[in-house]
């Protein structure tokens, strides 16, 4: 697991398969398991942490306190579907959110996509009666968009555009 980069309180790493018993922690909990579309079965997490650990079409980053090594999030940079934008996603653990982990680690994750991988735009997904994670993002700088609608429940879709980045920016793999 490669360490990334670091913030004040966090140190964030490549995920790895020694972060499999940690990471159901996230999917075993109901109430990150409301925004990730519910809770999942033994059998479909070890196929979904397959997926976390493929390389080159999503950048998954552990987020774990740098005093103590626990992990208490997981953040994300995903070729959104679309193949325009970059897609940045977020979860904590409940006792952990509110502390304002989510932005000083997001803020670093944006800088990184932005200024290192030269993402030309970031968008991210938030459900519309997510209000903790709606603010995270608008303190980003994202800004509404539009809103979209999946087996039944709807998104608001927030975007940020890389002021900087050329339109041959090479952010993450297309494939």
């Amino acid at each position: 697991m490669l360490t990334l980069f670091t913030t004040q309180r966090c140190v964030l790493r490549t995920i790895g398969e020694t972060d499999f018993a940690e990471v159901a922690l996230f999917y075993e909990n109901p109430d990150i398991g409301e925004f990730l579309g519910g809770q999942i079965s033994p059998e479909d997490f070890e196929a979904k942490f397959a997926a976390l650990l493929v390389k080159g079409k999503s950048l998954v980053l552990t987020v774990r306190l740098a005093e103590e090594a626990i992990l208490i999030g997981l953040i994300a940079l995903t070729r959104h579907h679309d193949r325009a934008n970059t897609e940045i996603s977020f979860q904590f653990l409940p006792q952990f959110q509110g502390r304002g982990y989510a932005n000083e680690t997001l803020t670093g994750l944006v800088d990184y996509a932005f200024d290192t991988l030269g993402v030309p735009r970031l968008i991210a997904k938030v459900g519309t009666e997510d209000d903790r994670s709606k603010h995270v993002v608008e303190r980003l700088g994202m800004t509404q968009i539009r809103t979209t609608e999946r087996s039944g429940v709807t998104r608001i879709i927030y975007g940020r555009t890389n002021e900087k980045a050329g339109h041959d920016a090479p952010g993450l793999a297309s494939g």
